[in-house]
């Protein structure tokens, strides 16, 4: 239900998904040449709120109104906006949703407005801009190590289990290339189930040892780290 009125708002706040516009209330002087520049954090997790900036922008232009939707390729949008007429101009410049899928998203590269002057003789063109955001699943990754003998020979088992995060709350992250540390030096890898479990058995040595298991970055989910187990 939220994500059909978070569409609606975007389709009645811009133009298109594809560009941006911008209304000037009262246009002052604006200069030719001069732009607005959106900041926006360069990574971010899917489902998780996102907070911008504006950057370099002129206070003519930021006397009325301006929006930026930044659209990835899975036909999702971030969406920010800034109203000098609205009691809170920058309550718009956080999208509480965030992104809702993994995936690369940008700023339509033709994007501008015309700020005309009060006799409306001259419109400069003011371009507006953005920079590119990255969005993946945030995740977890835990570590079990329990030592034991099998057979008569000492085994170290290691058991991980990575988790991926959306707004509402987690599933298992499948096929994950976990990489496990023992006393901060590579000791085995492995993938996940479609669960994002999985299971390994070393030779044990004697002492005992810091493990660590780290699961990569992928095309869709960032890079976890686990806890340090000493055992």
């Amino acid at each position: 239900m939220w994500n059909h009125s978070r569409r609606a708002l975007i389709a009645t706040s811009a133009v298109a998904a594809v560009l941006v516009a911008a209304v000037a209330t009262d246009a002052g002087t604006v200069a030719r040449g001069e732009s607005c520049v959106l900041r926006v954090p360069a990574k971010v997790n899917v489902g998780a709120t996102v907070t911008a900036t504006v950057a370099a922008c002129p206070a003519a232009a930021l006397s009325g109104y301006l929006s930026w939707v930044l659209r990835a390729s899975a036909d999702d949008t971030l969406w920010f906006s800034r109203d000098a007429a609205a009691t809170n101009p920058t309550g718009g410049l956080t999208d509480i949703y965030g992104a809702e899928v993994p995936g690369t998203y940008r700023f339509s590269a033709a994007g501008s407005d015309h700020f005309c002057q009060p006799d409306s003789a001259d419109c400069p063109t003011v371009s507006l801009s953005a920079n590119v955001v990255v969005a993946k699943y945030r995740t977890t990754t835990a570590l079990q190590v329990v030592r034991s003998t099998v057979t008569g020979k000492p085994v170290t088992r290691l058991s991980t289990q990575v988790r991926r995060y959306t707004r509402f709350g987690s599933a298992g992250l499948g096929a994950a290339t976990v990489t496990i540390y023992r006393d901060n030096k590579v000791l085995t890898s492995t993938k996940t189930t479609s669960a994002g479990v999985a299971t390994v058995s070393v030779a044990d040595t004697k002492g005992s040892h810091t493990y660590k298991a780290v699961a990569a970055e992928s095309g869709t989910a960032w890079s976890a780290t686990s806890n340090t187990v000493r055992k």
